[in-house]
């Protein structure tokens, strides 16, 4: 059972999405952009032999940041949603739960190179004073 293509590449092969969401954003500088969050839900993958990936339907997603003057800032990111409860999540939902791993995926390198998490020793007080600097 094959569907129409859809080619991430090739914007001719999208159909429109089912839901568009356009959230306003200040970045820490005060620079305003606007995110632009398309969704394509139900969507199906060819999988391998080992792995019938049409039987894990997901929700695509698009993300497109543009300035004040509706110049894109970076490349569209694509994401998707797998999972039976994933039409419970909002596409809103689904970018800022992805926005949130940089912020753990810092303190986990912090927490390794500074705070010993790696090791299961006592810190000692130079490995405390090394922390602070």
């Amino acid at each position: 059972m094959d569907g129409d293509k859809f080619d991430l590449k090739d914007d001719q092969t999208w159909t429109e999405p089912d839901e568009v969401h356009h959230v306003p954003f200040t970045t820490k500088k005060g620079r305003q952009l606007t995110v632009t969050i398309s969704g394509w839900k139900q969507m199906l993958m060819r999988g391998t032999k080992n792995y019938k990936m049409n039987n894990h339907p997901f929700t695509l997603l698009q993300i497109v940041v543009r300035d004040q003057e509706r110049n894109s800032i970076w490349k569209p990111m694509w994401l998707i949603v797998i999972g039976s409860r994933r039409d419970e999540l909002s596409l809103v939902d689904c970018y800022q739960c992805y926005r949130q791993r940089y912020d753990m995926e810092h303190l986990f390198r912090f927490g390794k190179q500074r705070l010993l998490m790696t090791s299961y020793l006592t810190p000692y007080v130079h490995h405390e004073e090394n922390c602070l600097n």
